[in-house]
């Protein structure tokens, strides 16, 4: 499958028009061969908006892209634009990553390819936030020292000893909804984990917060601002040894109410 993240920028003033115009563009979209998802996300900024697109095959974005509706509304939306941003697209795999993905702790030493990790961060924004107030930092560390001292801090951060890499996941409280924040937090932390899934790595979730020892720890290692704390490590890589995958579905869990 294709995923493609079409963003835009738009000039003042010209949000509510551009979500009215390209309504039947994205009504047609969707009819199309090869259509999973076509949906225009709203930012929350007064500037932006994204495209988010699913397609079977490149042969049908390649289709998309030149029909007839979608060359229509390019030039009906055109001048609503300020300028036009780089479109992002790149391969999904069909298996779907919630159910692949494992907590992977042990990686080799090959190296995560750079591309891989911003679009490993990227997924970490683009999760929900209570308003919309992202409240988050995203902190990359390849300092072998760094992360020799951080699996220290836990004794069960040990993945760090064998991590190339990993992201630590900053809270900032300076928020409009800071009793939503760690909910905020967990969401961007998810996101991350599954497309390090989408990525072929392997990667795991290292709990910080609530606990206030390993807090004040890495908040000295990172030396983080006194209005910020950390909520979760997570360490990835390449694994050493591919995921045993396995059904977690258990009825006796849900209860339907119609």
């Amino acid at each position: 499958m294709i995923r493609v993240v079409v963003p835009v920028a738009l000039k003042k003033g010209m949000k509510e028009e551009f979500l009215t115009k390209a309504q039947p563009l994205i009504s047609e979209s969707r009819k199309e061969k090869g259509c999973i998802e076509y949906f225009l996300v709203d930012s929350g900024m007064e500037d932006r908006l994204y495209f988010i697109e699913l397609w079977e095959t490149k042969e049908d974005l390649a289709v998309h892209a030149s029909a007839p509706h979608s060359v229509k509304y390019r030039e009906i939306l055109a001048p609503l634009k300020s300028e036009n941003l780089p479109i992002e697209i790149y391969t999904v795999n069909k298996e779907n990553a919630i159910l692949k993905r494992r907590s992977i702790r042990n990686y080799s030493s090959e190296p995560v390819n750079q591309d891989a990790v911003e679009r490993i961060v990227k997924a970490g924004m683009h999760a929900p936030s209570a308003g919309n107030q992202q409240g988050w930092e995203f902190i990359v560390i390849k300092n072998r020292k760094i992360l020799d001292e951080l699996a220290a801090t836990s004794p069960y951060a040990t993945p760090l000893n064998n991590a190339c890499i990993a992201i630590a996941v900053v809270g900032n409280r300076d928020v409009k909804y800071p009793q939503n924040l760690e909910q905020d937090l967990a969401a961007a932390t998810e996101n991350m984990l599954l497309q390090i899934t989408e990525e072929e790595l392997g990667g795991v979730w290292l709990g910080i917060a609530p606990e206030a020892d390993r807090m004040e720890s890495v908040s000295k290692i990172l030396d983080l601002k006194p209005d910020t704390f950390p909520f979760a490590l997570v360490p990835f890589g390449h694994p050493l040894k591919a995921a045993v995958t396995e059904d977690r579905w258990n009825p006796e869990k849900v209860r339907y109410i119609d």
